[in-house]
């Protein structure tokens, strides 16, 4: 998508707000402002995009479909930046898919000191299919950052670094969000647990 620099003085919320009330050249404006910016912000990512400009295509086209939606309740620059992240992360998973890692991973610690004791329920969601069946609802008790960081860890492979630079946040926020998560999983785990062993007594 080509642009040409404007002195268009409207902010980007109102360039939005134009745009939804049909005025195509309020896109335009926006593109020109955050093209450059898009592009680096996925061309920094420590993992390995092969074609940036491929995601910052579909993030103008993620807005082009969304913008009616937008609330006002971030800035447009970070609206596009969570737009561009996960558009990001989508393109990753799309490569990785024959490579993530086995879903089972999502509930045990990868540091050795943390492993869990073999009497911890999250051992018995050793069987793929099992996990794969249990996934929507384990992820659907977590908060939005906490689900999306075990998303990037364990589905996409990325290491701890990796998903601090891709979420903006240092490494102790996603270490932190991890295990909370996985406390919140394992505690459903073995509130279940429980309650299979009280309805077979």
């Amino acid at each position: 998508m080509t642009t040409q620099p404007t002195q268009d003085l409207r902010t980007d919320a109102e360039l939005l707000a134009g745009y939804v009330a049909g005025d195509s050249s309020a896109l335009a404006e926006l593109v020109h402002r955050y093209q450059g910016v898009l592009l680096t912000l996925v061309r920094r990512m420590s993992w390995f995009e092969p074609d940036p400009e491929a995601v910052v295509q579909e993030v103008w086209l993620r807005v082009l479909r969304s913008a009616a939606t937008y609330s006002g309740q971030a800035k447009v620059s970070t609206w596009l930046h969570r737009i561009t992240v996960n558009e990001a992360i989508s393109a990753a998973r799309r490569r990785r898919a024959d490579h993530s890692t086995p879903i089972g991973e999502l509930y045990r610690e990868h540091d050795q000191s943390d492993r869990t004791d073999p009497g911890d329920p999250s051992q018995a969601v050793d069987d793929r299919e099992q996990a794969l069946a249990l996934l929507p609802e384990l992820l659907a008790l977590l908060t939005r950052d906490q689900r999306l960081v075990l998303e990037v860890l364990h589905l996409d492979g990325l290491t701890q670094e990796e998903a601090a630079e891709l979420l903006g946040v240092s490494v102790g926020t996603i270490k932190s969000r991890a295990h909370r998560a996985r406390v919140t999983i394992l505690a459903h785990l073995a509130k279940e647990d429980r309650r299979e062993t009280c309805a077979n007594l």
